[in-house]
């Protein structure tokens, strides 16, 4: 049994590639203790890559049947990756079921509302950032900086997710420091308020290893130095993937154990028997 374990995990009933069962199964194949889907919730307006509300009771009956299906082999849990959008908020949990769900991975996506009227998402092209730069933040890098990490510490505050996802990936575009200086003292001082947030909320961070093999980053999210600073604070840490094929499941996890230990973290967090529980790192 390894000790390598999952929790953000996307298949085809959002953007991901593969049934919920090709995930588990793969997972056993790695043998892996335990997996969790967490597809991204729904929201109120049209996306490619939410999990539509007509499907989240379909979504749920199928996690809870491989959930027994798979009992004695695996630990399968039903999470969800729930967008935070201040003004939408309570239609977004009401549509995602919260109640429902085992754990919570709470994430930034959306940032205001491009000249069309549609809400800019900062995970998608490289041309649609900067239009929604130019647009949203009139090329102003620390407005940026400062709005995302706000949102982010009110997330927090108000959704109290289990996990944070991906907590500074709003440096997916800025290859070259192009729209921002990720070692300015206004980029550091609004990432630190939102740890502090974090740190207030008790909530666990994940370290996200996507960055890693599919966006040419040299760093996961996050990045050491905020690592490190999420070390001082005492903040939890789970190891995940953010896989949207099977194949991806541990993808980047040697690498990401090595960031942990140059942080001067010992252990992690992982899902087991129902309850998050320190392990080590090796």
């Amino acid at each position: 049994m390894s000790n390598w374990s999952n929790f953000h995990c996307h298949s085809n009933f959002s953007d991901g590639k593969g049934t919920p069962e090709d995930i588990i199964k793969k997972a056993i194949e790695l043998n892996m203790p335990a997996v969790g889907i967490s597809e991204h919730s729904p929201v109120p307006f049209e996306t490619a890559w939410n999990l539509k509300f007509e499907n989240v009771d379909k979504y749920f009956e199928q996690v809870k049947n491989f959930k027994n299906k798979y009992s004695g082999k695996i630990e399968v849990y039903c999470g969800m990756e729930v967008d935070y959008i201040s003004n939408m908020q309570p239609e977004i949990l009401r549509k995602s079921k919260i109640d429902q769900l085992d754990y919570i991975i709470g994430s930034i996506h959306f940032l205001g509302f491009l000249s069309d009227g549609q809400l800019w998402n900062i995970d998608s092209s490289g041309e649609l950032f900067k239009q929604g730069m130019k647009e949203i933040f009139k090329n102003d890098g620390i407005h940026l900086v400062e709005n995302y990490y706000e949102n982010v510490a009110n997330m927090v505050k108000q959704l109290k997710p289990t996990i944070v996802g991906h907590i500074d990936k709003i440096r997916l575009h800025n290859t070259g420091e192009s729209y921002f200086a990720e070692n300015s003292a206004y980029y550091k001082n609004a990432a630190l308020s939102a740890l502090e947030a974090i740190k207030k909320a008790d909530c666990m961070v994940e370290l996200n290893t996507r960055g890693l093999y599919r966006h040419n980053k040299k760093e996961p999210y996050p990045t050491l130095w905020l690592l490190k600073e999420m070390r001082k604070r005492g903040l939890r840490v789970v190891i995940s993937s953010d896989s949207h094929t099977p194949d991806d499941l541990v993808r980047g996890f040697p690498i990401a154990l090595e960031f942990l230990k140059e942080a001067g973290y010992e252990s992690r967090y992982t899902l087991i028997g129902g309850e998050w529980k320190e392990i080590g790192l090796d």
